[in-house]
């Protein structure tokens, strides 16, 4: 028997080798031809400087979450004069404080339906723009989107009289309050029989290099949104059960709780960035099934989006309280390999342990995923590369906004995309309350809209 150990090892030796040099001429071999960077052009022409002009007037104006509320009447009127085709030939109608605007062709055709909303300005920072950029709370989150929407619809009135697509526009104002626009409307929507063939609502947009050591330019197309839990863990109101609550919340908060985890899904999802990589990395990510641990470390080190693809995480309230019980709540955000038994189930010794109670007050499923061979996902990739030019196209799963995922109730094809333009810095500026956006950004994600639409004219 001993005789046959050495030609065994030898074989298991000469095996691994030949799975090393197939992973690594795999890695020589599948990779982006050519490295793609965003230069946006700094001569800006008169249609850039009356977009960023339109802006700052609605930045201007400080809205909040509330109808009554006299700014937010203001910037309706402000909207009735910025974009009087819009009101003059959509039908306008009121969903609880929402907006829906409706544009019916004469016959028969496709549908879009573009998803926006408007947050409130709490940002005392001052409204101002310089020669390349326009600076206030908005450019951000949410009214340059906002614009951008309104104003490629209006500019195609204005161009053509008449549309050639069935379009309608959400504009939603509760999303820093209820957060029921978008389930109110969609129940509409579904009473009504409408059905559209494309949906494009907030999401992800466009990312530099900086993440996973890319080395080109993307645009992350959404296809679905990860699930969220919501728990609260409670317990009898005394001291005594007070400081144990208090021990149980700074004990999961520092735990390592969630392993990350390479799936079907978020393996999907890396392949398209992994051609883009140097080499080094390239060679672990397209060879997943071979490296997975070191993926794993890679993606958690950088901490970026990517690594909640891989990894669950959650934040917890402080201790809250009401009449009988002291609680904490907690909300999850799900890899794509979780769900909320899994939460539970991970949770339960820390549960069992501090004696603690607990209820789940919410459960978001994660949303249906759209198929990168539909229609409306091709026409959304042909405009981005179309108009951006220099950058590559790839779908993604979002964990981000997982309260949105009423619009798959209504379509097949929901993208969850921003077509604006923001550098890392502006993302990171965004982050500590300096919101701003580049002038041709807004030009580029107008016509990005605009070209949507058209591909659509007749259908």
């Amino acid at each position: 028997m001993t005789e046959y150990i050495g030609p065994i090892l030898l074989a298991i030796v000469i095996l691994g080798i030949l799975v090393i040099l197939g992973c690594l001429i795999h890695a020589a071999i599948v990779r982006n031809k050519d490295i793609r960077v965003l230069r946006i052009p700094q001569t800006l022409s008169p249609e850039d400087e009356k977009h960023a002009s339109d802006l700052l007037e609605l930045l201007s104006i400080k809205t909040t979450s509330y109808e009554d509320d006299e700014a937010y009447h203001t910037f309706r009127e402000k909207m009735k004069v910025m974009f009087p085709l819009i009101h003059q030939y959509m039908k306008r109608e009121r969903v609880n404080n929402n907006v829906v605007f409706t544009y019916q062709t004469e016959k028969q055709s496709k549908k879009i339906l573009f998803v926006t909303h408007m947050d409130t300005s709490f940002g005392t920072e001052e409204k101002y723009m310089d020669h390349h950029e326009v600076y206030g709370p908005g450019a951000f989150d949410s009214k340059a989107l906002l614009y951008a929407t309104l104003r490629a619809v209006e500019e195609m009135l204005v161009d053509q009289s008449k549309l050639k697509t069935n379009i309608t526009i959400i504009v939603t104002v509760d999303d820093e309050t209820t957060k029921n626009g978008n389930e109110a409307i969609v129940n509409k929507f579904l009473k009504q029989g409408q059905f559209f063939n494309l949906v494009i609502e907030e999401g992800i947009g466009i990312i530099d290099p900086t993440f996973l050591e890319l080395q080109s330019h993307f645009a992350l197309l959404g296809i679905g949104v990860t699930g969220e839990v919501g728990i609260r863990y409670k317990v009898q109101k005394t001291q005594k059960s007070k400081e144990k609550l208090e021990a149980f919340a700074m004990e999961i908060d520092n735990a390592p709780i969630f392993k990350s985890q390479v799936d079907h899904n978020a393996q999907r999802i890396l392949s398209h960035f992994a051609k883009d990589m140097p080499f080094h990395n390239r060679f672990l990510f397209l060879n997943i099934w071979l490296f997975r641990g070191f993926v794993k470390k890679i993606i958690n080190a950088d901490q970026t989006e990517f690594s909640k693809l891989l990894k669950t995480t959650f934040t917890t309230s402080s201790i809250q309280e009401n009449e009988n019980q002291y609680y904490v709540d907690a909300v999850f955000q799900l890899a794509t390999h979780d769900n909320t038994s899994k939460v539970v189930r991970a949770l339960s010794p820390f549960v069992e342990k501090y004696d603690i109670d607990y209820e789940i007050i919410s459960i978001k499923e994660s949303s249906k995923q759209t198929s990168e061979k539909m229609k409306g996902y091709k026409d959304v990739q042909k405009a981005v590369e179309g108009i951006y030019k220099e950058l590559y196209v790839a779908p993604y799963i979002i964990t981000k906004i997982s309260d949105r995922r009423y619009l798959n109730r209504v379509s097949d094809c929901v993208i969850r995309f921003s077509p604006l333009y923001y550098p890392y810095e502006a993302l990171q500026d965004a982050a500590n309350g300096n919101e701003h956006i580049m002038k041709k950004s807004l030009t580029y994600g107008i016509e990005v809209y605009k070209k949507i639409i058209k591909s659509y004219e007749g259908e």
